[in-house]
């Protein structure tokens, strides 16, 4: 019938925008998880690429993320705004 058709369709539907949010929140995680390695090797991260670490961490949020996503993104906001070094030495 129509409607046992309309019906699978839309469970259907559910079921690949949930397929899809979770690849979306590992994707997002994992580029938190880059950004993290990077920064945190770098020994800072300057404001605008903590805001864009914050856009990407809210987006993840969003998807229901948390845990490991939160702690990386707590520590890369932790890191000085610029190289340490570079400013007690001059160059």
């Amino acid at each position: 019938s129509t409607q046992r058709k309309n019906k699978e369709k839309k469970q259907k539907d559910v079921e690949e925008v949930n397929v899809l949010k979770e690849a979306s929140k590992a994707i997002l995680k994992n580029m938190i998880r880059d950004d993290h390695e990077y920064f945190t090797r770098q020994g800072y991260c300057s404001p605008p690429d903590k805001q864009e670490v914050e856009i990407i961490y809210q987006c993840y949020l969003k998807l229901g993320g948390n845990g490991v996503g939160t702690q990386f993104r707590n520590d890369i906001l932790s890191l000085p705004d610029s190289d340490p070094y570079h400013q007690n030495h001059i160059v």
